[in-house]
């Protein structure tokens, strides 16, 4: 798993590539962690190159809209690929985190 960031006109866009699965789930958290900081609003995450996530990896994405939300921050994904979005769409999490083909469209949810 690879994080690389910036930050744009508010917006922080997180670019994920690899794989989330139970070994790398601690060093994603921490990761995360570490580049969401407290003044930030506007949160989208792409996932264009992100192969794999399990359960565990989800449950860490959902901590991460949790701790959003108590900063009053909007969060969105965009961009994922077929096998991961099928992934959202079968666990139901497309209902809990907004899910959008693409960047512009993230950027439209998270500060419209």
């Amino acid at each position: 798993m690879a994080l690389q960031h910036s930050r744009e006109d508010g917006v922080l866009d997180i670019q994920m590539e690899g794989r989330i699965d139970s070994l790398g789930t601690t060093d994603f958290s921490g990761e995360l962690d570490a580049i969401i900081t407290p003044d930030d609003r506007a949160v989208i995450l792409n996932m264009r190159r992100l192969e794999y996530i399990n359960s565990a990896g989800m449950r860490t994405l959902l901590e991460v809209v949790r701790k959003l939300r108590r900063q009053d921050a909007k969060f969105a994904i965009y961009s994922p690929i077929g096998p991961v979005k099928e992934v959202f769409q079968l666990s139901g999490f497309n209902r809990v985190m907004e899910i959008h083909d693409s960047r512009d469209a993230a950027i439209a949810a998270v500060t419209g």
